[in-house]
């Protein structure tokens, strides 16, 4: 029992640093004030018609994508549904910290989106380290792309994000040159940073939540 509590501890430091980080970068993303990625459009659209705090809505709004995800039979870990109540309050938290007035021109604002971007993309990898599921959006991706087989990832990723997209805008969030910054730049980074870390997503075995509490139960 003793040899399974610090490896539970590390993964679970790895879930809870990464879910840190990432929400730093998105936070920074939506401060660069120079247009919004899609799903951060998305959760500020319902944001400004509801009155609830952009984290809050992230938070509620994670909780929903892991219910479909859910009911797309995808693998959904701790790690799960430990970032996505995360999310909510760090989001609160970073939302209150004000950038420096030399970063309020427009080179400031792509500067600033840009690393935010890189530190969602550091987030992304740190918490795949913990191995405990991914996080809700890619999750339900998956779970698209495995019920719309016949169609390419990139056109179901296209779709999904150009809906939640369209809908963030509908309801009055910002668009932008950072839309497209984010979209490209996203991918960009994340093969950077897996490729600096030598590591492999693909080699990555999540634990399903179950899977995490037969493991208890057998202790």
């Amino acid at each position: 029992m003793m040899k399974r509590i610090p490896s539970l501890g590390r993964r679970m430091a790895f879930i809870a640093a990464g879910s840190t980080i990432s929400t730093a970068g998105c936070v920074m993303a939506v401060k660069a004030g120079i247009g919004l990625a899609p799903w951060d459009a998305f959760f500020m659209g319902v944001s400004l018609r509801t009155g609830l705090l952009y984290g809050d809505v992230m938070m509620i709004g994670g909780f929903l994508i892991l219910a479909m995800d859910v009911g797309l039979k995808e693998k959904v870990g701790l790690g799960s549904f430990l970032c996505t109540w995360l999310s909510g309050p760090v989001t609160n938290l970073f939302m209150k910290i004000e950038l420096p007035v030399f970063l309020n021109g427009f080179a400031g604002s792509v500067c600033v989106l840009l690393t935010g971007v890189l530190f969602q993309c550091l987030g992304t990898y740190t918490q795949m380290q913990g191995a405990f599921g991914c996080g809700p959006r890619d999750a339900f991706l998956v779970g698209l792309g495995r019920k719309f087989s016949r169609y390419p990832l990139g056109l179901v990723r296209g779709f999904l994000e150009g809906t939640v997209l369209l809908i963030g805008w509908l309801l009055g969030a910002e668009i932008g040159i950072g839309t497209l910054l984010s979209v490209a730049a996203g991918s960009v980074f994340l093969e950077l940073v897996f490729g600096f870390f030598h590591f492999d997503a693909a080699q990555v075995e999540h634990e399903g939540i179950l899977d995490t509490a037969h493991r208890f139960l057998a202790l």
